[in-house]
């Protein structure tokens, strides 16, 4: 999956947890159970994209400084 279609699935996810947040905070009590459920679940998809996105945007390690080696001020 492309970065530019992993931050548009990213921003989709992002939009059904503040959606699916704000329903909770105003459901009655018998329907929170099934919509923290369901927020629990998207959020869970969120945070995994969210790890995936930033490991597709970290350089490579090859092309790090090792913690060993500092360059000199």
């Amino acid at each position: 999956m492309a970065i530019r279609e992993l931050a548009r699935e990213l921003y989709r996810l992002q939009q059904d947890k503040d959606r699916l947040e704000a329903a909770l905070a105003a459901a009655p009590f018998p329907e929170q159970a099934a919509l923290a459920d369901r927020l629990r679940q998207v959020r869970a998809q969120w945070q995994r994209l969210k790890d995936i996105l930033e490991g597709e945007k970290a350089p490579p390690p090859f092309r790090q400084i090792p913690s060993t080696i500092r360059p000199r001020d």
